[in-house]
């Protein structure tokens, strides 16, 4: 497997010619957070430390990054001269001979080695729930239904089996006895429930209404609360306690942005989470009663709450204030600061915490997949590749996603999920390859980001201090305006705009049909319902995806499940009526959903198929007919877009993927 990934790394960054001495450094730095092929990026540190000598600061990090690799490899005197060799050869770095001296101590001696070691390697990881606190056992979500794994003998088990819904979040009590979640079925089922972790019939503890997003973080120590965050549809996101007596809701907090993984006190007395910061986020204490709300050690660089220590004396972060995702400590005392924060494990690679436990381990969920965007052209009318897939960009591999061309065809925009930072977009110029980061003022946690018709602004759909819509951003100031204000609980995910810009088309009701709306009046009206008889998809359980409209106007394509049976392709009139089955596959076999496209004369339809874990695409006439391959294959293609000028592809590919980690001896 780490041999497989290695090759996968190095084919990505080769793509374009030979590595520059910053490649050779992303590349040991991506098999550093992936956990994989560990000797080779200590090789490949080894490379940059002898040809930086340009870049005395990157020569010096590597270094650095050679020891701690060491170190998590248990080879402790290589670790040593590592460290020391940071201190002796890079004296002019300051604050890197200050990390390698904190390793060392001031004997010289190795401080006491953390132990850090997964409990979950294999594919089915999930990081939708935490651990107990007495660090037996993990919650997860498999099959829609709540499971628990022991992370002891590594068995799991179900602990809800068939409820109506999926459960989307879970979090234990306090004496790791019981297990609160969330059930929903995305529209009439909204519920937190309880349920024991022996099993059996589950209690609800409180049912919502218009929510779209409800995730359960934490419960009380003394039991009496369990701590959440809940978008609504049609009103402002809270951060708020529930009762786990009677089921009844406090607000603590409007957050303006996702709280990340909030955390009680041990005492009882303030809620840990992320808050804005001045370029991204804090960590911040929020008290219970709601009327403090303390930012601690406000930094430039973006810290993600992370966890208490057992005693309440310190609180865990992440952050990137050294470059890559880092955990450090902060005393805190009476919800105030306490002196600086320290560094406890550098470079800890893209991960998300999970949770802290009674005894001090800090589980978190570590991010493995290799989900990047790739460019690639083609001769659509013979369905020839004229330019093999290459990817797009070389900083921050495995970051980045939803690809989108401009109408002009200059640029190139895509959304970059940098480990320890906020969501950013960056619009590429194609012609130099020059690129800019654009952070929103409003936070970017919406729908993906594509060009308007006009390509003058960046459109993403959402809801933003309950105001539901499409939202326009500004793309030279990051600015945030509602374009298309909507009415509650109707929300398109990534609509089609008519060529005039006074239509808009998508799912205005999740997966219930494909509508049609009057910008102007507000006006929507259904074109196509999945379950009306006769036809293929009467009894469809997945549905229709984001349609997509021809660029002469006059036709329709989106993607309909209809499973056990088949996968199927349709065209439709954009005033609605019976749709057309341009294609269809029998199930397994099926379409991503939106990894389709246009060709600009609107005769051709670029797209996906789906075979097992191959992912190929395709051409196929718009009037029908047999599709022809272009022999482009690669994992986890996603996000088809098709330049203006025919030719060239965007598209995402590859598979997420985690593991999960347990860190002891963290305090």
């Amino acid at each position: 497997m780490s041999q497989k990934l290695g090759a996968i790394v190095f084919f990505a960054l080769l793509a374009f010619g030979a590595e520059s001495v910053h490649q050779l450094y992303e590349r040991a730095r991506l098999l550093q957070e992936r956990n994989r092929n560990l000797d080779e990026a200590i090789r490949i540190y080894s490379r940059v430390v002898e040809l930086a000598k340009n870049d005395r600061a990157l020569a010096a990090r590597a270094q650095l990054e050679q020891g701690v690799l060491y170190l998590r490899l248990g080879r402790d005197e290589e670790a040593r001269q590592a460290f020391r060799k940071v201190i002796v050869d890079f004296p002019d770095q300051a604050a890197l001979v200050r990390e390698a001296r904190s390793r060392l101590g001031v004997s010289g001696a190795l401080k006491p080695t953390l132990k850090i070691r997964p409990v979950w390697a294999t594919p089915d990881t999930d990081n939708r729930g935490g651990p107990s606190p007495d660090g037996r056992y993990l919650s997860f979500t498999e099959t829609g239904d709540v499971w628990i794994r022991d992370l002891v003998t590594g068995e799991k088990r179900h602990v809800t089996n068939g409820e109506p819904g999926r459960t989307q979040s879970s979090v234990f009590s306090p004496d790791s006895k019981r297990i609160a979640y969330w059930r929903t079925d995305w529209s009439s089922l909204n519920e937190i429930r309880i349920v024991g972790v022996q099993g059996g019939a589950s209690q609800v503890l409180r049912k919502l209404a218009d929510t779209d997003l409800v995730s359960l973080n934490d419960w009380s120590r003394d039991g009496k609360y369990v701590l959440a965050y809940i978008e609504y549809k049609s009103s402002p996101a809270q951060i708020a306690l529930i009762s786990a007596r009677d089921g009844s809701l406090r607000v603590l907090k409007q957050p303006d942005s996702w709280p990340g993984r909030m955390s009680f006190s041990p005492d009882g007395k303030f809620v840990l989470y992320d808050g804005r910061g001045s370029s991204g986020p804090d960590v911040h204490l929020l008290s219970i009663d709601g009327r403090r709300d303390i930012a601690l050690a406000p930094h430039p660089a973006d810290d993600l709450a992370a966890g208490w220590s057992p005693d309440g004396t310190h609180i865990l972060f992440a952050s990137n204030r050294t470059g890559p995702l880092s955990l450090w400590t902060l005393a805190v005392k009476d919800g105030v600061a306490q002196g600086e924060a320290q560094l406890v494990l550098a470079d800890a690679g893209n991960i998300e915490p999970l949770g802290t436990t009674r005894n001090g381990s800090f589980c978190y969920w570590l991010n493995t997949g290799l989900v990047d965007i790739y460019s690639a052209a083609i001769d659509p009318e013979s369905a020839t590749v004229i330019d093999p897939p290459k990817p797009v960009v070389h900083r921050f591999v495995a970051s980045n996603q939803f690809p989108d061309w401009s109408p002009n065809g200059r640029y190139l925009l895509y959304q970059s999920n940098r480990p320890g930072s906020e969501s950013l977009i960056v619009i590429r110029v194609l012609d130099t390859g020059k690129e800019r980061e654009l952070r929103t003022e409003a936070p970017l946690g919406l729908q993906p980001p594509h060009w308007d018709p006009a390509g003058d602004a960046i459109l993403v759909s959402g809801t933003l201090a309950g105001k539901n819509g499409i939202y326009r951003i500004d793309p030279p100031t990051g600015a945030v305006t509602l374009s298309v204000a909507l009415p509650p609980g109707k929300l398109p995910f990534t609509p089609a705009w008519s060529r005039d810009g006074k239509m808009l088309f998508g799912r205005f009701d999740n997966f219930n049909g494909i509508h049609r709306m009057d910008v102007a009046t507000g006006a929507i009206q259904r074109l196509f319902n999945p379950a009306d008889p006769p036809g293929p998809y009467a009894r469809s359980d997945t549905g229709p995806s984001d349609p997509i409209l021809s660029p002469d106007g006059r036709t329709l394509l989106f993607q309909q499940r209809d499973r056990p049976r088949t996968d199927n392709l349709l065209l439709m009139p954009p005033e609605g009526g019976t749709p057309r089955v341009l294609l269809s596959v029998k199930w397994p076999e099926q379409f991503p959903a939106g990894a389709y496209a246009w060709t600009p004369d609107s005769r051709r339809i670029v797209f996906v198929q789906r075979s097992g874990r191959e992912f190929e695409v395709l051409v196929i006439p718009a009037a029908g007919g047999q599709p022809h391959r272009t022999g482009i294959r690669m994992n986890g293609v996603r996000f088809l877009r098709l330049h203006p000028d025919g030719r060239r592809i965007a598209f995402q590919a590859g598979q997420p993927d985690g593991e999960v980690w347990v860190i002891e001896n963290l305090f």
